[in-house]
């Protein structure tokens, strides 16, 4: 999702000016990103190892953080320094999204308590 929303957001930097149908589909995915990644680390990462909890609200923060410097960026008229965290925020939820990957796996106890069973 963080790759998919940069992509539609990049394209809206080579935008003279924006598309309303661009700008509003970019907001959009920021919105079903910070959902996602806000739902992933409060609810689906709990059985999982501590590993893969913390890189999943590591995702989960840069997500909120990018739409908050995305709405500074929009509403304050188009600022640099909203600009660069926006793009730096993605790219920390890019690669929390990969160490998400690697460290992911259930927990010893979840694989424990499921060979019991």
């Amino acid at each position: 999702m963080f790759i998919l929303t940069s992509a539609v957001g990049g394209s809206l930097a080579l935008e003279s000016s924006y598309l309303v149908v661009t700008l509003a589909s970019h907001i959009g995915l920021a919105l079903l990103t910070v959902g996602l990644a806000g739902y992933l680390s409060g609810v689906v990462s709990r059985p999982y190892k501590s590993r893969a909890r913390a890189s999943a609200r590591l995702a989960g923060i840069s997500a909120g953080f990018a739409a908050i410097a995305g709405a500074a960026f929009l509403w304050l008229g188009s600022s640099d320094l909203a600009l660069y965290a926006m793009e730096g925020f993605a790219i920390l939820g890019i690669v929390a999204s990969l160490l998400l990957i690697a460290f992911g796996g259930p927990s010893e106890r979840l694989l424990a308590a499921e060979s019991v069973a």
